[in-house]
């Protein structure tokens, strides 16, 4: 199998012909002189003040000032006595795996991997030992083969310093290719829209910029600038950044739209533009649909602990059955029919002071939880069962569901998608 871990006992006395290691020829330290000098050996305090001795590898011992040494670099690696130790080494896999590693150790790694390759031989089932030579475990072909022969397989290389498949090398190039181009378009939408401001002889050639900026790759970006034109208030121009948002092909900006048309925090004209938009494309309604239906469910709780979070749960769904009415559905109407009053108790802390105490008399109240029932008919959910539907139950759900039953029950409607 390996020719050249059968063969190790027949070079054994050629060692010192190739230069392999044995006690004290080798691994000495190295030292750095501050003249600029290199010299290999072993570092001895000298019987003068101020002085070492070095002991080169070849045994000449020289004296210099302990000052011109610049630095001194221990050797890690152990001296062994390979014959001796080749010689007392039994032919067994743990033998070759201890030799193996005591090689490593002594600085002869070559010599250490004929000895993993000897315990391959002895012991098939060694992963540590396939390991050190290089071999991985391949399922697919039911056993071991080198590294390099599994990346050839996969067609596999090293690319700036990664190992890959040529297919991943061709997407990452592409994916740089693509950042390289959308950081030069975000720079020069930002650019053009500053010419743009100054409404100066550069004004028309920035509006012609501005209206062939397609490529999707930006549209992240133009929703950023749009948050950050908003929040500038009187002083931004948000509009140039949704009319960009606007032009985007096809139905790549549609999870944008839905985002803009859930925030409470845009002004209207934002959330319509949006919603026309979304009206554009069918896939683009139907996704945004589902989208609004799943925060009608947006899971209002039994107990809120202030105001302001019962409020965020009903200017949610308010929003999205606004919404819903600019995009009708019978897909939604269960959920509107759920969403029609939010209910809950407000749960809040109880300072202690002067009140009505537990026996019913006058006294100081202890300090404790209150809980408030609250409640919110939503007027927006009602308009869009109305719209949808074409009939009036008011908040009354059981009606709306009586109806929704008689009517359904003798139609093809897929059930399945609003349960």
């Amino acid at each position: 199998m390996f020719v050249r871990s059968l063969s190790l006992r027949l070079f054994t006395s050629s060692f010192a012909l190739f230069g392999v290691a044995t006690p004290g020829s080798s691994f000495a330290d190295q030292i750095l002189l501050k003249t600029g000098g290199k010299l290999s050996g072993k570092i001895f305090p000298s019987k003068e003040d101020g002085m070492v001795v070095i002991k080169t590898d070849d045994g000449t011992a020289i004296q210099i000032a302990k000052d011109d040494v610049a630095k001194e670099t221990k050797s890690t690696v152990v001296s062994i006595d390979y014959p001796e130790l080749l010689k007392q080494t039994p032919d067994t896999a743990e033998g070759h795996k201890e030799l193996a590693l005591k090689c490593r150790m002594g600085g002869m790694s070559e010599l250490g991997k004929s000895h993993y390759e000897r315990v391959v031989e002895l012991d098939p089932e060694d992963k540590t030992s396939w390991s050190a030579i290089n071999y991985t475990y391949e399922e697919r072909y039911g056993g071991w083969i080198r590294k390099a022969e599994q990346n050839f397989r996969e067609e596999m290389g090293v690319y700036d310093r990664q190992v890959m498949t040529l297919h991943s090398k061709a997407i990452m190039t592409k994916k740089e290719e693509a950042d390289k181009e959308r950081v030069t378009l975000e720079k020069n939408i930002k650019i053009e829209i500053a010419k743009l401001k100054k409404r100066d002889k550069d004004s028309v050639s920035a509006a012609e910029f501005l209206q062939g900026v397609k490529n999707p790759i930006v549209i992240d970006f133009l929703e950023k600038q749009l948050m950050e034109e908003l929040k500038r208030g009187v002083n931004g121009t948000p509009e140039i950044y949704m009319q960009l948002l606007l032009q985007m092909p096809g139905v790549s900006a549609t999870q944008v739209f839905i985002r803009l048309a859930m925030n409470t925090n845009v002004p209207n004209y934002i959330v319509d533009q949006s919603l026309e938009a979304l009206n554009r494309y069918d896939l683009s309604r139907d996704i945004a649909a589902s989208d609004f239906i799943g925060a009608l469910r947006s899971n209002p709780k039994a107990v809120y602990k202030s105001p302001a979070e019962f409020d965020a749960v009903v200017q949610r769904i308010d929003r999205a059955a606004r919404n819903l009415q600019s995009l009708p559905s019978e897909v939604a109407i269960v959920a509107l029919i759920n969403a029609l009053t939010t209910t809950g108790n407000l749960v809040q802390q109880r300072q202690q002071g002067a009140g009505i105490d537990s026996s019913g008399g006058a006294g100081l109240t202890t300090p404790g939880s209150v809980a408030t029932p609250v409640s919110y008919n939503h007027e927006s959910v009602l308009f869009a069962l109305q719209e949808i539907t074409k009939v009036n139950h008011s908040y009354n759900k059981e009606a709306w569901r009586i109806w929704f039953a008689s009517t359904y029950a003798k139609t093809n409607l897929d059930l399945r998608r609003i349960e």
